[in-house]
């Protein structure tokens, strides 16, 4: 095997990844309001070899795609405003509204410009309508902005701005959630986040929070290696909860009413209401539900542990509360997660309030499967379910209200397939009868028109290649959009191969996948790289083709590049995962160190060692990230007779100083003796293979003590071990060129025994300053 030529394909495939090099993989879908029509960027190769991304109408009437707009012509009109390379449109924040209506920024420029499509006009705007950093009312009248600590609103008319909140202060913020390190001290375009607020349809009022911080306990940082200013180290302190805190963070239900200027807060039973979990309540309101017709908004609330969830109704006219269902878990609850727990990066609580019928759409494990049920406000009583034991409820789509018909998609009902795959279902909202319109056996992404109208569906499995269509609501296809194209990356990509393998009960399905090296040879022997995510929120396994969907992902947990240097790569979902049964997931309760069923990662990979001859048992190692981080030195602590290398980067090594959300959800109420067990340094003397720890200096999500805790532990074990500190990373740590050559350095010595190319630069520094440069156009 000539190393070095397999350096130089794992290096090709990694460039690749570091810009788009698949076509039209996953199209973001952008409905145009007051249309029934959509855009989207459309991929093609130009001549010299290199991908153009276009700006794509789906017509609705004409049923097909068209340029959304005269891209020559725009370019043209803002080549005198703003700096164009390549002829490539700077455009950014993109919107589309109406029939002819084209809002953007220009990179590098403030404002916002219109540009009429009809009429070929171009306009800067007064004020920006479409601003990342505000959220502008449904009708674009008024827009609501954070500052100073508390809200503010512009009239986008007259531009008058109008203070709407004064209490805010120094940890005290309304809308807002936390400001990340690299916005601070470090060389990383800030992060554009609008406040968390979310407006009533007809943009009266709007729904927001106060975020308190105050009594929370310090953390720090120390930046040795500063970007810029004096060469003195910077120290950054920031607020931080973990579990046992008296005090975590918390927010405080507002709502606002733009006409008289007020932000009151919702009262519940005389009583404010505190969120503890305010990642559900994010600024494009995927957990807070607007009524149509009324002034009336609902959302999800937890207890601090997680157990008791509540779907709570205000009225914003009164700005007071009900709690209209109520849900207590022996363990703890999930079902918000649901939208996020796999290749769909979006948490949505799948509930809708009713208002004409009172009825509540509600998604509930309380009876051990996901399952959605309508539920009848007035006695209380669950009158329809929709999904079954063994099947497993995943997300609701789409809810017509006049013919009492319900969408969804679903896991498990076709006993066929993977039990992961997403079909769609439409089902009678009265009698549950229902139907599967997904004619595929595959991965459904599926996207409804607002009013109802059609929906768009992405589908694919890890060996077909995604489609993106148009659907009639009968599941027939209306209009074939793009067909993913992977030509530019053919003769590197390694295609998955599903597997089935059976969990530690003897009986109980598993699923994974696995990676051939690319000199796939049948008579050889290949060691194993296992990539892991311990996070109980996730299924670890893709289901729909991945490879770089946005720029610098790395296909399959980066085992495509292992593939390349010879090394099998297997990712399964064990038990204590989600997306099965609750008694399946639950495995992780009180049991963190459970790390998505690493006992199910042993067997199952012993089990494809009986059945392929080539795969080598002897020789496996494990690497992953945060959770992944913490989940492979816990396999080299607990099963260090199988796992005998691991690549350990920014793991949450000791949950009991991670967030306290974290550990109190999946764990319960702090103390000693109940954290002991999950802890990795409590069981360092374990320590028998060769792990690698690596970890930001900058990051403050996970803090570095999580490892520092851990190499404490195994220096007092006299244990050997290698260690990274890298400067100036927040908790992507992965992502850096040097980060990943240490981990291909790392297998290839210690796990496949031979030696690594240690000159070898996976992108030489011109071609990652070509890659910077074209950035920050």
């Amino acid at each position: 095997m000539d190393m070095r030529k397999s350096y130089e394909r794992a290096a090709a495939l990694y460039k690749a990844c570091s810009k788009k090099s698949v076509l039209n993989e996953k199209p973001a879908i952008n409905f145009i309001k007051d249309s029934r029509n959509f855009w989207y960027m459309s991929d093609s190769l130009k001549e010299d070899g290199t991908v153009k991304s276009s700006y794509t109408l789906y017509d609705y009437e004409k049923n097909e795609k068209c340029p959304l707009f005269d891209e020559e012509k725009v370019l043209e009109l803002v080549k005198p405003l703003c700096e164009v390379k390549e002829d490539q449109l700077p455009l950014e924040n993109v919107v589309f509204e109406g029939e002819s209506k084209l809002y953007f920024n220009l990179k590098g420029r403030v404002g916002e410009y219109c540009y009429d499509t009809k009429e070929e006009t171009l306009t800067r705007l007064n004020f920006e309508l479409h601003n990342p950093d505000e959220a502008t009312s449904p009708d674009k009248n008024f827009s609501v902005f954070a500052k100073d600590h508390n809200l503010f609103s512009r009239n986008n008319e007259t531009g008058i701005v109008r203070q709407l909140t004064f209490d805010g202060c120094e940890f005290l913020d309304y809308g807002k959630r936390w400001l990340p390190a690299s916005e601070l001290y470090l060389e990383a375009p800030p992060m554009r986040r609008k406040p968390a607020v979310v407006w009533s349809p007809d943009g009266k009022y709007f729904i927001t929070y106060r975020v308190d911080r105050r009594l929370l306990g310090d953390l720090g940082l120390v930046q040795s290696v500063p970007v810029r200013g004096r060469p003195r180290p910077n120290p950054y302190q920031y607020r931080y909860a973990v579990p046992g805190d008296e005090h975590i963070l918390e927010g405080e239900v507002y709502i606002g009413n733009i006409e008289k200027g007020t932000v009151t807060k919702v009262l519940l039973d005389k009583e404010p209401i505190v969120l503890y979990l305010l990642a559900m309540f994010d600024a494009d309101g995927g957990s807070v539900k607007w009524t149509k017709d009324t002034h009336e908004v609902t959302l999800v609330r937890y207890d601090r542990f997680f157990k008791t969830i509540r779907c709570i109704k205000i009225n914003a006219e009164t700005a007071t509360a009900e709690v209209i269902m109520e849900e207590t878990y022996k363990t703890f609850g999930f079902v918000e997660y649901y939208g996020s727990a796999s290749q769909e990066n979006y948490s949505e609580m799948s509930m809708r309030y009713l208002p004409k019928t009172n009825e509540l759409l509600w998604h509930s494990e309380i009876d051990n499967w996901s399952t959605l049920w309508l539920i009848d406000l007035n006695s209380g009583e669950k009158k329809v379910r929709y999904t079954h034991d063994g099947e497993t409820f995943r997300r609701l789509k789409y809810v017509d209200e006049e013919n009492r018909k319900v969408y969804f998609t679903a896991g498990g009902v076709d006993k066929d397939i993977d039990p992961y795959y997403q079909e769609l279902f439409v089902a009678d909202m009265d009698s549950g009868e229902r139907t599967c319109i997904s004619t595929e056996k595959d991965e459904h992404f599926v996207t409804f028109q607002p009013e109802g109208l059609y929906y768009t569906d992405i589908h694919s499995t890890v060996q077909t290649l995604p489609e993106t269509v148009v659907r009639e609501l009968s599941g027939e296809t209306r209009c074939h959009l793009e067909t993913c194209d992977i030509s530019k990356i053919q003769d590197l990509y390694l295609q998955p191969e599903p597997f089935e393998a059976i969990g530690r009960d003897g009986k109980t399905k598993i699923y994974g996948l696995l990676i051939k090296p690319a000199d796939f040879d049948p008579n050889k022997k290949y060691p194993v790289v296992d990539y892991i995510y311990g996070g109980a929120q996730r299924i670890n396994t893709p289901k729909a083709f991945q490879f770089n969907a946005m720029p610098g992902a790395n296909p399959y947990g980066s085992l495509e590049y292992l593939a390349h240097l010879g090394f099998v790569g297997v990712i399964v979902d064990g038990f204590a995962t989600p997306l099965r049964s609750k008694e399946i997931h639950d495995y992780i309760y009180e049991k963190a160190e459970e790390c998505c069923g690493i006992t199910d990662h042993v067997l199952a990979i012993k089990q494809l060692g009986e059945r392929f001859s080539w795969i080598d048992t002897d020789r496996v190692g494990i690497w992953g990230a945060s959770g992944g981080g913490y989940a492979t030195a816990r396999a080299l602590l607990e099963f260090g007779d199988f796992y005998k290398v691991g690549v350990s980067l920014c793991g949450n090594h000791d949950q009991a100083i991670y967030h306290a959300h974290w550990g109190e959800r999946w764990i319960g109420e702090y103390s000693e003796e109940k954290y002991h067990n999950q802890a990795n340094h409590n069981f360092a003397k374990n320590l028998s293979g060769k792990l690698l720890i690596v970890h930001g200096d900058m990051d403050d999500n996970v803090h570095p003590a999580a490892s520092i805790k851990l190499i404490s532990a195994l220096i007092e074990a006299n244990k050997d071990f290698d260690s990274l500190i890298y400067p100036n990373s927040t908790h992507a740590v992965a992502r850096f060129k040097y980060v990943m050559k240490r981990k291909w350095d790392y297998f290839v010595e210690h796990l496949m025994g031979c030696e690594p190319v240690r000159d070898f630069d996976i992108l030489p520094a011109e071609e990652k300053n070509a890659k910077n440069k074209e950035e920050k156009v």
